[in-house]
């Protein structure tokens, strides 16, 4: 979620969806398909879960959403997402300042619940954020590092408003700007991947001191202040 970002690391949640990988694209299963493939327990919860769902939420919902996993699907934006894309750049549609990570699904971090650990068999991107899916790593530090730069987040500030909520949104701001399309023979973009590795490497051994997503995101700024000193330096230079 986008309360879960920092600048080069995040925090995961566990969560269960009644989805399969079908064709190469997310499926959702009602409770005839979970019945099927013998997915009994599930099954049982989703029954539950339409039930309220039909009991609670409002005559309008119930209209473009008549069944409960239709609303968890919400304008396509679980099956829009790639289960076949290795890595996702990742950043928070709101707040005031932006924060972007790199999410490789290969290396995703155990769970622990009771006295299990559980590995994780995938990663869905929040309604609240925006991402990016590709297969190559360094195109995915190149996006992620140009989005945390002082550079972009200056840019956003003037044409920043006020969301629903009270936060500034950020939504697709950042992508109108001219970000040069990755090139794996240019050596600025290739410096700027693997300075994002570098911090992302920092960021993972910080033991931070908020609660507030706002202290934590500048605490991992000061963490690599210095690298993004040049990460400034060569992204004021590639957007113009």
């Amino acid at each position: 979620m986008g309360e879960d970002l920092v600048p080069f690391g995040f925090n995961l949640r566990p969560i269960v969806l009644p989805i399969i990988v079908d064709k190469g694209r997310y499926r959702l299963l009602d409770v005839d398909d979970l019945e099927k493939l013998g997915f009994v327990n599930m099954a049982e919860w989703l029954k539950q879960a339409q039930k309220l769902w039909e009991e609670r939420a409002t005559e309008r919902s119930l209209i473009s959403y008549p069944r409960v996993i239709s609303w968890v699907n919400y304008n396509n934006k679980l099956q829009y997402q790639n289960p076949l894309k290795r890595f996702v750049v990742i950043y928070n549609a709101g707040g005031k300042n932006i924060a972007s990570c790199v999410v490789d699904k290969q290396n995703l971090p155990e769970f622990r619940v009771l006295k299990a650990k559980i590995k994780p068999k995938g990663f869905i991107a929040d309604i609240k954020t925006w991402f990016y899916e590709t297969n190559s790593d360094d195109e995915a530090h190149y996006l992620c590092v140009i989005l945390n730069s002082d550079v972009i987040n200056e840019l956003i500030k003037p044409i920043q408003t006020k969301g629903s909520f009270g936060e500034r949104d950020i939504h697709r701001r950042p992508l109108m700007f001219p970000i040069p399309q990755f090139d794996e023979n240019d050596e600025k973009h290739l410096r700027l991947a693997e300075l994002s590795k570098i911090c992302y490497e920092k960021i993972s051994k910080i033991q931070f001191k908020s609660k507030s997503i706002g202290k934590r995101r500048e605490e991992a700024r000061k963490a690599v202040k210095e690298e993004l000193k040049e990460i400034n330096e060569i992204v004021s230079k590639l957007i113009a």
